[in-house]
């Protein structure tokens, strides 16, 4: 689908993945298993503040007045900073992608589907048939993908930060491997999107909601 962000205007896209879960039991304050953050792997720069046993959420952004993207960002916050911090990546980069492959939530596969980051299925997973944008050769061309359908968007969010940690392709994405979210959204340009201005698509959305506010000082 195409959508606009002020004056950036831009194309999904989208990968292939296996389905991720949050695993039972898992609470606010835990790690997930098996992430960077529980097995010690994050650099002690990256390890996120803690207050009472629990990450040092800020959840919320802007005032009660604000418009539907603003809301989306908040309600979206807690568990993007959670995921993200786990992964080791940027929670501001998550909830740009977020934003930009579900149009803040709108998009029926976001909605009714709860995939927030336009995620292909794989052979076996529970998928979705929907049509979508590729940009291929410079010009932008109308397909239909079998998308992943999600128990709810914290799967979603674990799905797409367990894709970035876990394969090397995305390692430009990792904090210990950036300096900025510029870098990580340089590194998923041409690599998990296919529009070439995903990266300044990204920067709009994370520079217009302050986005950057959730990342590890």
């Amino acid at each position: 689908m195409d959508m606009t962000v002020g004056p950036v205007k831009f194309s999904s896209s989208s990968v292939s993945i296996h389905v991720a879960k949050l695993a039972k039991g898992t609470t606010e304050a835990s790690p997930i298993p098996e992430s960077p953050l529980a097995n010690g792997t994050l650099p002690a720069a990256a390890m996120p503040k803690m207050t009472d046993g629990k990450f040092d959420i800020r959840a919320t952004l802007w005032n009660k007045e604000a418009d539907d993207a603003e809301t989306f960002f908040n309600t979206i916050a807690p568990d993007a900073q959670r995921v993200a911090i786990s992964y080791g990546v940027r929670p501001s980069v998550l909830m740009a992608q977020a934003a930009l492959e579900s149009d803040f939530g709108r998009s029926s596969l976001a909605s009714v589907y709860h995939n927030y980051f336009g995620i292909k299925a794989v052979d076996g997973q529970d998928s979705v048939d929907l049509p979508t944008n590729e940009e291929v050769d410079g010009k932008t061309v109308r397909v239909t993908a079998a998308f992943a359908r999600y128990d709810s968007a914290v799967d979603s969010m674990i799905a797409n930060a367990s894709l970035l940690r876990n394969h090397d392709m995305y390692s430009g994405t990792w904090l210990e491997n950036t300096s900025s979210y510029y870098d990580e959204t340089k590194a998923l340009t041409g690599t998990y999107a296919t529009s070439s201005s995903y990266a300044r698509s990204l920067n709009a959305v994370i520079t217009t909601y302050r986005l950057a506010a959730l990342d590890i000082k």
